[in-house]
């Protein structure tokens, strides 16, 4: 009998491209496909209102279903009430014992936080970070030379803000549409009103701002993408430099990507082989430590901020990674990123009527 696999995403009429090569390849682990809302499961039957992939023809169609035994999280949230109910459902999926998630998400960066700094493996690469709470604990961290990041707690899509003391000014510069946004306040006192009315809008962490600019004073950073096996093992898949613009911040929007060989001839100076070894410490233990801290995890989007004094800071850490235009990713490791959520499905089933 074929496992049964859901593909949860808030738009399912909107069908990525990403799933439909998910599902060209599904036949081939004996998978039989679905994608649908959250929203579209109906509580008292376990009927779903969704798609399902036809192998045959290689098209999703319209169908309705019993709810599949196993799921794959691919919701965005936004702040609308829309979100907010297919969140609860979600929710309520992972607590039922007749699903099992490929994997099971992780708490807000806060929370996320607290636990990894008293780990011993993980914390010297992580940025001191506290809760943005009042508009007088960010301005009494400013100074001259150590500007500061505010960013959401919870990694949608709010704004991230660099906040800066110049002289008697205080300089804030944002990302809009992909481009740099800067306001200068005339006082510190000005600033803390602006202050009081992003803090009402949003929960914002602080953080240092790190120093890592190229030549060109774009901001970059090295994101890269894990996920587990057919043998339920963590690998690496890919691994990119980001770059911000030029003066500005760089975010999550940010599309400029690069390859990692091309940081390296950027900065000649830098000890590469130290700064590998590091990285493949991170890749070694953060899923292992973060799954034991947590819940089982399938793949992980880590950012890191090779700083221009080569230290090493992790800065993000998204168990929904951002999917990668094919034109962006080597041949073979596309092939790899397509299949993997198949893969694990396969091992997870295997494991689950003890066939390992």
């Amino acid at each position: 009998m074929s496992t049964k696999l859901g593909i949860l995403t808030l738009d399912p009429q909107t069908q990525q491209e990403f799933f439909h090569e998910i599902g060209k390849r599904a036949r081939k682990y004996d998978i039989e496909l679905f994608l649908f809302s959250p929203l579209n499961i109906v509580p008292a039957s376990h009927k779903v209102e969704g798609y399902c992939f036809h192998s045959d023809i290689n098209e999703w169609k319209q169908s309705q279903f019993s709810l599949p035994l196993y799921l794959y999280d691919r919701c965005i949230y936004e702040e609308d009430s829309k979100s907010k109910n297919a969140k609860r459902v979600v929710s309520w999926l992972k607590s039922r014992s007749d699903t099992t998630f490929l994997g099971y998400g992780l708490p807000n960066k806060w929370v996320l936080y607290e636990e990894l700094k008293n780990n011993p493996l993980i914390s010297p690469y992580l940025v001191e970070t506290t809760k943005a709470s009042l508009p007088e604990k960010i301005i009494s961290k400013l100074s001259a030379d150590h500007p500061i990041i505010l960013k959401p707690i919870d990694g949608n899509r709010s704004a991230i803000y660099s906040i800066e003391q110049i002289e008697n000014n205080v300089l804030v510069k944002t990302t809009r549409a992909e481009k740099v946004v800067a306001k200068s306040f005339e006082s510190v006192a000005d600033c803390k009103q602006w202050l009081e009315i992003i803090l009402r809008k949003h929960i914002y962490l602080m953080q240092r701002k790190l120093n890592n600019v190229n030549k060109n004073n774009q901001p970059y950073a090295l994101r890269m993408l894990l996920q587990k096996d057919h043998a339920g093992n963590w690998h690496e898949v890919t691994r990119k430099i980001r770059v911000g613009d030029k003066n500005g911040l760089l975010t999550n929007t940010s599309e400029n990507i690069y390859t990692y060989e091309g940081l390296k001839k950027q900065f000649p100076h830098f000890n590469v082989t130290y700064i590998e070894n590091e990285i493949d410490e991170i890749i070694a233990q953060l899923p292992k430590q973060l799954e034991q801290t947590f819940h089982p995890l399938f793949e992980l989007e880590v950012d890191i901020i090779l700083a221009n004094d080569q230290s090493i800071w992790i800065i993000d850490i998204n168990s929904k990674p951002k999917m990668i235009s094919a034109d962006k990713i080597e041949t073979n490791r596309l092939e790899q990123l397509i299949e993997a959520p198949l893969a694990y499905c396969q091992f997870l089933s295997t494991s689950k009527n003890g066939s390992i």
